[in-house]
């Protein structure tokens, strides 16, 4: 971390539910690369703290040397109580003090953090998340006011981090930033356990639009002779109560409900096949977890700088019809999964460990924010 000792703030209204080991069917995969960014920086020698929402836990609390402050306050509606949320985080952040303040979502708040970096003198760093942030459909769909927010909020930022070449070209053009690309970090389990079992093509994520669970479950219509599950949070309770519901006519199909982390990671160690059908993503941590594991991943429109296609470590499908002839071939033919498997294993060791990327990040904090 070099001679001093430097302080580093993570805002992230989620991440509890990491940090806590309590399950609030609500993280996903920002929050999950923030903790394993803030463990590795506190192992190093970092104060590292947190800002995370209010889960009925005490105003400050330390877990595992992490601290955790409770703020995202919500004073209900109307002017006066709008106006008491942002001074009540100004005032946190200012208690807080760190040298570095990391924020990874765009959000009303981010521009106050942004803001009081400028102020205080502080670094601020801004990291990218989906795709869709760097799209004229997901730009359109945050509306004006938070459009303008988030863009202002990357200009304050002095440093930009995006996962991938488009978002860092994208940044260019629509946000004037020159980003910098710092991949997300994936712990490796020690050892992948042999795969016996019949396989199992799994969904994991969000249940939301945009992940397109429909198309899933019309691919288990088509391929009828293998298990499928489904897991994911809910996000929107009417969505996922009506996937949930139709998800019940199809016999072939588990609907999993919310499991967390650790059991998702012990479903890994079985026979996996991936599947991805959302519009857009940044780099997803589900690629990560199952490349980590020894497992191929089938995806229909995501794959980030063409690693799948690149390093041969499943199929990008691009429509139904391929990503069913795909996902047959993978099914009725257990060598070829272990090759890709094995590729994907390798991958991640080489491209995504924590030592490599935090060891990339702390030479970027280096040479940018000093």
């Amino acid at each position: 971390m070099g001679k001093r000792k430097i302080s580093i703030c993570f805002i992230s209204r989620q991440a509890y539910s990491y940090l806590s080991k309590k399950n609030f069917n609500s993280a996903g995969g920002a929050e999950l690369q923030e903790t394993l960014l803030a463990k590795e920086f506190l192992k190093r020698g970092a104060d590292v703290s947190f800002i995370v929402g209010n889960y009925g836990q005490d105003d400050q609390v330390t877990i595992n040397g992490l601290e955790i402050h409770k703020g995202f306050f919500s004073y209900g509606k109307g002017i006066f109580n709008r106006i008491l949320e942002p001074i009540s985080f100004w005032n946190l952040l200012s208690k807080i003090n760190a040298d570095i303040y990391y924020r990874r979502t765009p959000h009303n708040l981010t521009l106050i953090i942004g803001l009081f970096c400028k102020i205080k003198r502080k670094k601020f760093i801004f990291a990218a998340g989906s795709d869709s942030h760097f799209r004229e459909e997901g730009l359109h769909k945050m509306g004006l006011i938070p459009r303008i927010v988030y863009k202002s909020s990357s200009k304050l930022a002095n440093l930009f981090i995006v996962q991938n070449s488009f978002q860092k070209e994208e940044a260019r053009k629509i946000l004037g930033i020159n980003a910098i690309i710092i991949k997300n970090l994936m712990e490796l389990p020690k050892e992948i356990s042999c795969k016996t079992e019949s396989p199992i093509v799994l969904f994991v994520g969000s249940i939301i639009d945009y992940k397109r669970p429909g198309i899933f479950m019309e691919l288990a219509r088509t391929v009828k002779n293998t298990k499928f599950y489904f897991i994911g949070p809910c996000n929107d309770k009417n969505y996922y109560d009506s996937i949930k519901r139709k998800s019940r006519k199809i016999t072939n199909l588990k609907f999993c409900d919310y499991l967390p982390r650790e059991k998702i990671l012990e479903l890994y160690e079985k026979d996996i096949i991936l599947v991805n059908t959302s519009k857009f993503e940044g780099f997803p941590n589900t690629f990560l977890e199952a490349w980590s594991y020894g497992n191929p991943v089938i995806s229909l429109d995501v794959d980030p700088d063409e690693v799948i296609c690149k390093y041969k470590l499943g199929f990008h499908s691009r429509t139904f019809d391929k990503m069913t002839e795909d996902l047959n071939k993978l099914v009725n033919d257990k060598k070829l999964r272990e090759e890709l498997g094995k590729n994907g294993r390798r991958y991640v060791e080489q491209n995504h460990s924590i030592k490599k990327i935090l060891d990339e990040f702390e030479k970027f904090l280096k040479d940018h924010l000093q």
